[in-house]
C-alpha cells in the first residue's frame, strides 16, 4: 500500500515498486491526480486519463476511443449486429464494460426494429459533443459557391388526412390534443415516452406511408413532423447551413421566420438521416 511521509513540511507519497512497474512510472515523470468521490483521488501518468471522473467512474483512453468510434456511425448503422461485426475482440470487452456502467445502452424505439447502441446523454455531452468537427476542412471562401446538396426529402405518397379514428383513440388516452397541433402546425414536440408511444400507435399507418416522420433528440423529447411540412421548410434551413458555419436553432428560426420548435423538429430529423450534425447542444452544421 502507498504510504505518506513528511519531510521539511512537505508530504511525500511512497508508491510501492509493483505499482510503479505496473503503471510504468520513471523517475522525474509527471503524474496526474483525479478526484474520485468525496475523499479519494486517482493517480495516473500524465495524459493517461483524458477526462475527470464521471458518475464516480473513470473513462479511460480505450473507452473514449470506442465511444468516438460509435459516435462516428450514423444512428441507422449503429445496430448491434453491425457494430459487433466490426469490433475487435479487445473492443468488445471494452464495450461490455461500458454497457455494465450504463455509459452505452442497447435500445430500440419499436419492437420491429433491431437493437441499436446508444451513448448516455451525460457521457455524450461531456466527452463527445462538439469534438467531431475539430479537424474539419477549412471553410470555402465566401465568393466560392458550394455545391448544392441533393433534395432534402422526396415525398413517397401524396398528402392525406390522418386516421381520425386512431387519433381519437390516442386523444382519449392523452392529456393534451397533440394531433390537432400536428395537423395545423405541421409538427409537434412530445415530452415523454408515454405520449410518444401512444402517438406511434395512433399514427402507425401514416408513419408507414412516410407521411409522418419523428425522432428522439438528446434532450429526451420526441420531435414529430409531417413530411409535407419538412419538405417545404427543410430547404430553407439547409440554405442557411450551406454557408458553412455552425448555427443555432434559434438563429435559424429568426432567419427563416418559423417557430424555434419547428426548426428543431426539422433539424433533428435531418440529423437522423445524416445530412447535418449537432456539434453542440442545439448548434448545427452540414455533416
Amino acid at each position: 500500500m502507498p504510504k505518506v511521509k513528511k519531510s521539511n513540511n512537505k508530504f511525500y507519497v511512497l508508491i510501492p515498486p509493483d505499482i510503479v512497474t505496473a503503471i510504468g512510472i520513471v523517475e522525474g515523470e509527471e503524474l496526474e491526480f483525479s478526484k474520485s468521490g468525496s475523499t479519494g483521488f486517482m493517480v495516473s501518468k500524465k495524459g493517461a486519463i483524458p477526462a475527470t471522473i464521471t458518475g464516480g467512474s473513470e473513462l479511460n483512453e480505450r473507452e473514449l476511443d470506442l465511444l468516438k468510434k460509435l459516435d462516428t456511425m450514423r444512428y441507422n448503422e449503429r445496430t448491434k449486429e453491425r457494430v459487433d461485426s466490426i469490433l475487435s475482440a479487445a473492443e468488445k470487452v471494452v464495450l461490455s464494460k461500458l454497457l455494465e456502467r450504463k455509459f452505452v445502452t442497447l435500445y430500440r424505439k419499436d419492437p420491429k426494429e433491431q437493437y441499436k447502441y446508444g451513448i448516455a446523454k451525460s457521457i455524450y455531452e461531456k466527452f463527445l459533443m462538439g469534438k467531431r468537427n475539430v479537424q474539419a476542412a477549412p471553410e470555402a471562401p465566401a465568393a466560392q459557391s458550394r455545391p448544392q446538396p441533393p433534395p432534402v426529402m422526396q415525398p413517397r405518397a401524396p398528402e392525406r388526412k390522418l386516421d381520425r379514428a386512431a387519433v381519437k383513440r390516442w386523444e382519449e388516452r392523452s392529456e393534451a390534443s397533440y394531433i390537432e397541433d400536428l395537423e395545423t402546425k405541421g409538427y409537434v414536440v412530445l415530452k415523454n415516452e408515454a405520449d410518444a408511444s401512444s402517438a406511434s400507435a395512433a399514427l402507425e399507418d401514416s408513419i408507414r406511408q412516410g407521411l409522418v416522420i419523428g425522432t428522439r433528440a438528446f434532450d429526451k423529447k420526441f420531435y414529430i413532423g409531417l413530411r409535407g411540412f419538412i419538405n417545404k421548410n427543410g430547404p430553407k434551413i439547409m440554405r442557411v447551413l450551406e454557408r458553412g458555419k455552425s448555427v443555432s436553432a434559434e438563429e435559424i428560426a429568426v432567419e427563416v421566420g418559423i417557430d424555434a420548435d419547428a426548426v428543431k423538429t426539422i433539424l433533428y430529423i435531418l440529423a437522423e438521416k445524416g445530412d447535418i450534425t449537432e456539434v453542440r447542444r442545439e448548434i448545427f452544421r452540414i455533416a
